[in-house]
């Protein structure tokens, strides 16, 4: 899944960024495996959820695979540290 975000080419003009120099100014916080699995299994199991964006390397350490989890594209934020939800 990793290879999904690799095969984003480089452009100079995106808006996939990821603020790396401003990531010193914020807290480190960090995904919770365990509390974010049960919250994507929930997910996946309601019939309002269309679609989970969640970036594919961090997905393997959720235990969760469903056509709903998605990768949002390489023109998008990046979603290392929180997922989007679409009905």
């Amino acid at each position: 899944m990793a290879g999904d975000t690799q095969r984003c080419p480089a452009v100079w003009l995106t808006l996939r960024w990821d603020f790396a120099v401003l990531q010193r100014f914020w807290p480190d916080y960090r995904l919770e495996p365990a509390r974010t699995s049960l919250l994507l299994r929930t997910l996946v199991q309601d019939a309002r959820v269309g679609k989970l964006f969640v970036e594919p390397h961090l997905q393997p350490q959720f235990w969760v695979e469903d056509q709903k989890i998605r990768f949002q594209g390489c023109r998008a934020a990046r979603h290392d540290d929180h997922i989007h939800l679409q009905l």
